[in-house]
């Protein structure tokens, strides 16, 4: 048998549960479970976002300039996009014969969406696209989609409120001229 190849055995202690390692390593665990669950919720965030932002890259109309006014549409058909499917699913569940309700799992989160983006627009106001700047409406239209290009695009929170008074401005202005 030849000499020059032994393996070492190496045995790992045990490790007491009140020791000091033992709370080194929980404490570690701990912190990798905590880093893993951030990522994920800011990966789910900007996955919303994208989806967003998408949405209004295909609803927008093909102008070099929007008009408040204009804004205001597309706003009130990004807080309508749910309406055909919710349609759908209360067709279905008006057929005669059925006993549950399908889809109503789904009819609810879309239900508490549009609540939520709502009261958004009518508050503080609902993150989008800043279409009334012309360089970042630009650099909005010419975006591929990417998701690496996020946050380059510049985002504004628009209420009702603000996007009357812009409107109510630029009449005013175009009077004026």
């Amino acid at each position: 048998m030849p000499k020059g190849l032994k393996h070492k055995v190496t045995i790992q202690k045990l490790i007491h549960p009140n020791s000091r390692k033992a709370l080194q390593l929980s404490r570690k665990e701990h912190r990798g479970s905590k880093v893993q669950r951030k990522k994920e919720e800011t990966n789910l965030k900007q996955q919303i976002k994208l989806k967003k932002l998408l949405w209004f890259k295909e609803n927008l109309e093909e102008k070099d300039y929007l008009s408040p006014a204009e804004v205001f549409h597309v706003i009130e058909r990004y807080l309508h996009r749910f309406d055909e499917e919710i349609e759908q699913i209360e067709i279905i569940n008006g057929i005669k014969g059925r006993q549950s309700g399908q889809h109503i799992s789904r009819k609810d989160s879309i239900r508490f969406t549009l609540e939520q983006e709502n009261r958004e627009f009518e508050s503080t106001g609902l993150e989008i696209p800043d279409l009334l700047d012309m360089r970042a409406y630009q650099y909005f239209r010419c975006w591929s989609g990417d998701a690496k290009y996020l946050p380059a695009i510049t985002l504004k929170k628009v209420s009702k409120k603000i996007i009357r008074r812009s409107d109510e401005e630029c009449r005013s202005y175009n009077m004026r001229s």
